[in-house]
């Protein structure tokens, strides 16, 4: 079910979103990436998918379902970095002379972050909240012509 809202652009972020093939797209992803940061704390991830693999966050690239911006806040690392990693996790267990420590959880979110530059950051997104306009009373279309009538 789509609910229809409307947003307020000057002619700036016009042009931006002239830009932007899916524009509603493009802003319920960043809804959903502000929501999961500015509630880390009380909020959690909603996928349980692969979270032993993924030192207890859900598959960055699960793509039945939306990217977690909870457990991926700087958004999915590229699937060759996600495969390094990976090697390197079964490495930590099978040959640990070879496994790489560095390679660990805050890599992949590093390679994330290399990844998705493109990415608003939204950490401490401050917002101005614009005066609420108050609509002024209209006349009816029949009082209107009364009153030029009348004078």
């Amino acid at each position: 079910m789509s609910i229809i809202k409307t947003v307020s652009l000057d002619e700036t972020t016009d042009e931006i979103r002239k830009t932007i093939p899916n524009f509603s797209f493009f802003v319920r992803e960043c809804l959903l990436r502000y929501a999961a940061q500015s509630r880390a704390e009380i909020e959690s991830c909603k996928y349980s998918d692969s979270i032993d693999l993924f030192d207890g966050r859900c598959n960055p690239l699960n793509m039945t379902r939306p990217l977690c911006f909870h457990c991926w806040p700087n958004g999915s690392p590229r699937k060759e970095d996600v495969k390094l990693y990976r090697q390197n996790q079964n490495l930590k267990e099978s040959s640990p002379v070879l496994h790489n420590p560095a390679m660990d959880i805050e890599w992949l979110d590093q390679k994330a972050y290399e990844n998705n530059q493109h990415l608003i950051h939204i950490t401490n997104y401050m917002t101005r909240k614009t005066q609420e306009v108050t609509p002024t009373p209209r006349k009816s279309k029949l009082s209107q012509i009364w009153s030029i009538i009348v004078g």
